[in-house]
């Protein structure tokens, strides 16, 4: 599921909305009327996110230039607008088209799920990782990478990607491959690039990555010492 970032003034409405997206089984990472606080989380996120926005805060249109902000932003961020002043968005042939989607606060009841699960889908499309070498090409979603690890001997060149649904083969170099993923890979080894939010453990005595699913894989002190 994604993670949900509201954008509104009325306490009451915002206590009702996160009743319902909990229920959704969607997780709200921030709720604020507050345009810095969303400004700093889009600083400290790598994440494609669905931000709900109330156009009208405190008498003004915040939630519109909230919308340029996050869209100036690199990520596939989703934005829909629950709002009672839709009209501002479908008289605007930019906001029509850029925004995901439109909801009256009325009719939230009846337009929240399934509107929310389309945005789920977009974004998880969005996520792909795709590159191609000369020899090969891969397209898998980049958040579902554990780790990747460089093949050694006869097999020198070729790459080993571990990823939730199985285990892909590149024929490429660790370090040309990395520049082509986002901040949430690092090198962690000569022959290793580990995704950090996949990390559950540390083992400092056998210098080891304890992963998601079971995995793990080696760290050096040179290479991800920083980290620790």
């Amino acid at each position: 599921m994604a993670n949900i970032i509201i954008f509104e003034d009325d306490p009451a409405f915002v206590e009702s909305l996160c009743s319902k997206l909990v229920n959704l089984g969607y997780w709200v990472s921030l709720s604020t009327d507050s345009i810095e606080q969303i400004e700093k989380h889009l600083n400290f996120t790598t994440l494609a996110e669905i931000y709900l926005l109330d156009i009208m805060i405190e008498g003004k249109p915040e939630g519109i230039s909230l919308f340029e902000k996050i869209k100036g932003n690199n990520r596939d961020n989703v934005i829909i607008f629950l709002t009672d002043y839709i009209n501002l968005i479908l008289s605007n042939p930019y906001y029509k088209i850029y925004c995901f989607s439109c909801i009256f606060k009325e009719n939230i009841d009846q337009e929240l799920a399934e509107t929310l699960e389309l945005a789920a889908e977009y974004i998880q499309a969005k996520n792909l990782f795709i590159y191609k070498s000369k020899f090969n090409k891969i397209s898998i979603v980049m958040n579902e990478i554990l780790y990747i690890e460089t093949a050694l001997g006869k097999n020198r060149g070729q790459l080993y990607i571990y990823h939730s649904t199985g285990i892909y083969t590149m024929r490429t170099q660790l370090n040309t491959l990395l520049k082509h993923l986002d901040d949430q890979f690092v090198r962690c080894h000569r022959s290793f690039i580990v995704n950090t939010r996949k990390i559950e453990m540390v083992d400092k005595n056998n210098k080891l990555l304890k992963l998601r699913n079971g995995y793990s894989c080696p760290y050096s002190l040179k290479e991800f010492g920083k980290w620790l």
